[in-house]
């Protein structure tokens, strides 16, 4: 993360929120994380026909449980 502290003050996303701040940077690092060790909390979620994950809780906005930004939809199958 030390690579991209200070060059970022805003990140412009295309999904719900339009704009966040750059935390949302780290956030989605350690959600990568998370899904990698298989610490996420792996809620299912049928995507274009495909049986997929959310790693965080969320709710039916996406906004996260525990308040935080970022989350990540994907597929076990192709970790």
């Amino acid at each position: 993360m030390r690579r991209l502290d200070g060059k970022f003050h805003r990140v412009f996303l295309s999904h719900h929120v339009m704009e966040t701040d750059a935390m949302i940077l780290k956030n989605m690092i350690d959600v990568c994380r998370d899904v990698l060790a298989g610490s996420a909390d792996d809620l299912p979620f049928a995507f274009m026909g495909n049986q997929a994950w959310i790693a965080k809780k969320c709710n039916e906005r996406f906004e996260r449980a525990d308040g935080k930004s970022g989350n990540l939809i994907y597929s076990k199958a192709k970790l």
